[in-house]
């Protein structure tokens, strides 16, 4: 009787722990399959631009789903479906996250939401920061951890992989250096 009562007492205890924890990873109902990144990036300037189009799966009809953009301002947020344009508002709570609310029900099937933002470098060497050396300045990335969610829109958690695109603009006098060679280079009015 004795083992019962504490084995019911912890379920009961992982039950009640368990929503807190869910509360800080994003729901499994709405999922992203591929990303585009746009950055306007100029390290003399305080701040930065981009946008950002994420192709998504509704998994199971809802009218909510959360992504991360910590500190970033979204400026326009669309999301588009199968019917067109549907009308959604955002709020952002703990860790960044970002509750998007449709004004209707999302049927199961396939959407894009394309988000313009901008936001200011960071100084701290995380996220998307920026530092002066000898009279120079650059921009930098550090997305270990979950600091993605400071530069830009995303879903920063591990469980999420899924193919993505940077486009990266700066000045023509600046360099932009990644892990990768560049798929191609263009430069207009003053910027490549």
């Amino acid at each position: 009787m004795i083992r019962i009562l504490v084995l019911c007492c912890l379920n009961l205890l992982c039950v009640i722990a368990t929503p807190g924890a869910d509360n800080l990873r994003l729901g499994r109902n709405v999922l992203p399959t591929f990303q585009s990144i746009s950055l306007r990036l100029n390290a003399e300037t305080p701040s930065y631009t981009g946008s950002t189009h994420i192709a998504l799966e509704v998994k199971e009809s809802t009218d909510t789903f959360r992504f991360h953009a910590e500190g970033v301002v979204l400026d326009k947020v669309r999301l588009s479906g199968p019917k067109g344009v549907v009308k959604v508002t955002t709020s952002t709570g703990a860790k960044g996250i970002v509750t998007a609310k449709a004004d209707r029900s999302l049927p199961v099937g396939s959407y894009t939401l394309d988000i313009e933002f901008h936001d200011t470098f960071n100084t701290d060497a995380v996220g998307l920061y920026r530092m002066e050396k000898d009279g120079l300045s650059y921009a930098f990335t550090q997305f270990e951890a979950d600091d993605a969610r400071e530069a830009f829109p995303c879903w920063d958690e591990p469980e999420f992989k899924i193919p993505y695109q940077f486009i990266v603009s700066v000045p023509e006098n600046q360099v932009a250096i990644t892990n990768t060679l560049p798929e191609k280079e263009t430069i207009e009015k003053g910027w490549k």
